[in-house]
């Protein structure tokens, strides 16, 4: 990735089931910030961050609830906590969007 930023890009899932059912195209001169990592019509957004909660006190991380999004759904996670990076993964509902 060198020199290039994450920018603005657009995603479309053609409807397969394979990883590259997803086509992601950056803006030139950046890379997209999601990438196709499960197949299914899943756009995974890696998050290089690590989340900790208080014991009994647990995370639930969403898409905005009251802003739904045509074509693509946020995933939820929800955990107390992970010894991981975060990622955030959207699922398109529909091919060609």
């Amino acid at each position: 990735m060198g020199n290039s930023e994450c920018g603005r890009f657009s995603a479309v899932w053609d409807g397969g089931e394979r990883e590259n059912a997803v086509r992601n195209r950056p803006d030139p001169g950046t890379h997209a910030p999601a990438v196709s990592h499960f197949g299914s019509g899943t756009l995974t957004f890696h998050m290089p961050c690590l989340f900790k909660t208080d014991s009994g006190t647990d995370l639930f991380v969403t898409g905005p609830l009251n802003r739904p999004k045509d074509g693509i759904a946020a995933l939820t996670v929800e955990t107390d906590w992970s010894p991981y990076t975060f990622a955030m993964n959207w699922r398109f509902t529909r091919a060609g969007h």
